[in-house]
């Protein structure tokens, strides 16, 4: 079963940043600069929990993972520049 999550990161060194969002990507969207909306199993977030650990400083950096409910996903509203993007999982066949 997935869970909508919510995933936000501040990262002190422009390499690492990049390692990030680059990990990040393949399971969800960026929404914003340092955040990425993901729909995961917990198997998918134990794997990204796991690379984070493997690229960020703990002492400098810090990524904070939110699950949504999906009543409170969908309560979620946005203004200014955005496009709502529901996050696709690719398969691979």
């Amino acid at each position: 079963m997935e869970t909508f999550w919510l995933i936000c990161y501040d990262i002190s060194d422009p390499k690492r940043l990049y390692r990030v969002a680059k990990a990040l990507k393949p399971f969800g969207v960026r929404v914003q600069k340092s955040v990425f909306e993901c729909w995961l199993t917990s198997a998918d977030l134990k794997t990204v929990l796991e690379r984070m650990d493997e690229i960020i400083d703990p002492k400098t950096d810090s990524v904070r993972c939110y699950p949504l409910c999906k009543s409170c996903r969908y309560l979620a509203r946005t203004q200014g520049l955005t496009e709502c993007k529901e996050p696709q999982k690719t398969f691979i066949i």
